[in-house]
């Protein structure tokens, strides 16, 4: 073995075989740049406050290390820290309740570094760079035994950087959370990262949170341009999916809301849910995936998304359900509607039983919420049995039901090669249904791979698919839609000639004089030269009377310009307004109510040709 791992080993030994004299509960010793401090925690008194950790203090006149014991009453106060270890209090008590139990702690803190120099290896985990702050390590130990289990709690370090990253540096160096893995590069020791599981700044000092004990350090290392710009690119084009996902789901709701053909189908109430859950979840990415800083921020998010992500593959499971009994169970609307209220029939799996693995791991712990250094996610164990598992018993499910849906409509005795408007339905929502499977399915496939370090391509696609799945949601069911489409163009059409409206009246509102002005003069026989003349009658052969410049027609496009339907229709125009068959409009006068307001009339005839 490499002699410094040698000097290492039997430095951190050292306390483990200490002899304690009768009465005492606690040893240290100091010298130059190494500290050892050990605790008998099991025969302290009761009712004593417990050890929890130690501190080195910050002290550049003095070349020997300052210790502070951290009790569990002790605050921690990050400015005057120079590297501290702070053990989880429950598992000590854990430890401690047990009369029979030996529990000793031993603490180090090495100022001298050189012990820990690396040898150039191929680990895995191993990283490269240098050591940047004291080195600090802890053993407990139970009658004799390392303790490995922590039960889900947390060892937390705090160290200050010897070497600060000057501005503009942060893209070539970054301060990594890293612990001495003495099995590493064939027994000779390296520096490793795993493990660690939140890496954060808080007052200049760099803060991690541990499941195991050994010795830890911050090491500065350099980063990857490569992964750096790979992982910009990824970010670019989840957050640009995302938006025209959002705008997507945004349009596919309001056309659901608006049209009330549309609310009535059951597939479209389901698919409502499920825009729903994916717009809920799109934002949330958007807005917190990256707070990592914020330790209970961070796991919010991810039981959020957790939660949401779940609910969108419910959505799409009881839509696959909808399919099989209207298809294969040959079930109209109202018989699946007798069954009670649509919506709390598809709203309570959809929106309930997604609650159930997120319930069960926060009771196991809530800390399996917090996976990532990078992201707010869930880690890799809880990953696989809270999440992987019941999504591939979804999609298992939905294929099976999707085979016998389609072998139940290629067996169909009454399909022809004309299909009606009815047939023309089934097939696209048996088209969204199947493409809400494969959307969400595929994205999580590719997800699956792109797990921790798999291969760059399978991130690509999985932030490709995931991110644009609203926007293609939308694109296939509403904006395909002709029927949806010219809904929405009316509605556009109408706002903008709306805003004509209040423009036009005036026009027609002048004076006596003016109006009377506008119809001297010989009439002609073309439609297009007269006041009213962006309009003209469909048929020809057509009496009309204008009168004060305006006319009115029958069921015209333009809301004061109307022409005609039928031919040979005889109208006449009295103060500016025309008499038709729409008595509704209040521009349209009889001469009888002309003659009542004093109205002047004339009387102009003549051909208009269409």
């Amino acid at each position: 073995m490499f002699p410094l791992c040698r000097i290492l080993n039997a430095t951190n030994n050292l306390g483990v075989v200490l002899q304690f004299g009768e009465g005492e509960t606690d040893m240290r010793f100091v010298s130059g740049g190494l500290a050892l401090e050990v605790w008998d925690i099991s025969n302290q008194s009761l009712g004593s406050t417990p050890v929890i950790g130690i501190k080195s203090l910050v002290n550049e006149d003095n070349e020997d290390l300052e210790l502070v014991t951290q009790f569990a009453e002790n605050e921690i106060n990050y400015n005057d820290t120079e590297a501290a270890i702070y053990l989880p209090q429950n598992i000590l008590k854990n430890f401690t309740s047990n009369e029979n139990n030996s529990v000793r702690l031993v603490l180090n803190v090495y100022k001298d570094t050189r012990l820990y120099k690396q040898a150039t290896g191929q680990d895995v985990n191993q990283i490269d760079g240098a050591l940047n702050s004291r080195v600090i390590a802890a053993q407990l130990l139970v009658n004799g035994e390392q303790v490995t289990d922590f039960r889900g709690h947390k060892v937390l370090t705090v160290f200050e950087p010897t070497r600060s990253i000057e501005f503009g540096e942060e893209r070539k160096y970054k301060n990594t959370c890293a612990y001495w893995n003495y099995s590493a590069n064939y027994g000779l020791g390296a520096w490793s990262t795993t493990g660690c599981e939140l890496n954060k700044t808080v007052e200049g000092r760099v803060v991690c949170q541990w499941n195991h004990l050994t010795n830890f350090a911050i090491y500065l290392s350099f980063r990857e341009q490569s992964q750096l710009e790979h992982r910009e690119i990824l970010g670019i084009i989840t957050k640009i999916g995302l938006s025209l996902s959002i705008i997507g789901i945004v349009g596919f709701m309001l056309s659901f809301l608006c049209i009330r053909k549309l609310r009535a189908r059951l597939m479209w109430k389901v698919m409502f849910q499920l825009s729903l859950a994916l717009l809920l979840s799109s934002i949330v990415f958007l807005t917190g995936i990256e707070q990592t800083s914020d330790y209970g921020s961070c796991i919010a998010v991810a039981v959020i998304l957790h939660y949401l992500v779940l609910v969108s593959f419910m959505c799409m499971l009881v839509d696959a359900i909808l399919q099989y009994l209207m298809f294969v169970k040959r079930m109209n609307k109202e018989q699946i509607l007798s069954y009670g209220n649509f919506w709390w029939k598809t709203a309570l799996p959809c929106w309930g039983l997604p609650v159930i693995p997120v319930i069960i791991i926060l009771a196991i712990d809530h800390h399996l919420y917090r996976g990532g250094t990078h992201y707010c996610w869930l880690k890799l164990q809880a990953f696989y049995w809270g999440f992987a598992l019941p999504l591939t018993l979804i999609l298992l499910t939905n294929f099976i039901i999707f085979v016998r849906v389609s072998m139940k409509m290629c067996c169909r005795e009454d399909m022809t090669a004309s299909s009606t408007r009815k047939d023309n339905q089934i097939l696209v929502n048996i088209r969204m249904s199947i493409f809400c499977f494969t959307m969400l399915g595929l994205t999580w496939v590719f997800g699956f791979f792109a797990i921790e370090d798999a291969r760059l391509g399978f991130q690509y696609l999985f932030s490709i698919t995931s991110s644009l799945q609203g926007f293609i949601m939308f694109v296939l069911t509403t904006a395909r839609d002709a029927k949806i489409r010219k809904y929405w163009i009316e509605k556009v059409s109408s706002c903008l000639h709306l805003k004509q409206e209040v423009v036009l009246p005036s026009s027609i509102t002048g004076t006596a004089g003016r109006k009377r002005k506008m119809f001297t003069g010989t009439p002609t026989t073309r439609a297009t030269n007269t006041t009213f003349a962006d309009r003209t009658p469909k048929t020809s052969n057509t009496s009309m009377s204008v009168i004060n410049g305006a006319s009115s027609g029958l069921h015209g496009s333009h809301p004061w310009v109307r022409t005609p339907k039928t031919s040979n229709t005889s109208m006449s125009v009295i103060n500016g307004v025309s008499s038709g068959s729409c008595s509704s409009n209040p521009l349209v006068r009889t001469p009888a109510q002309v003659h009542e307001h004093g109205g002047d009339q004339i009387h102009t005839a003549g051909t208009h040709s269409g």
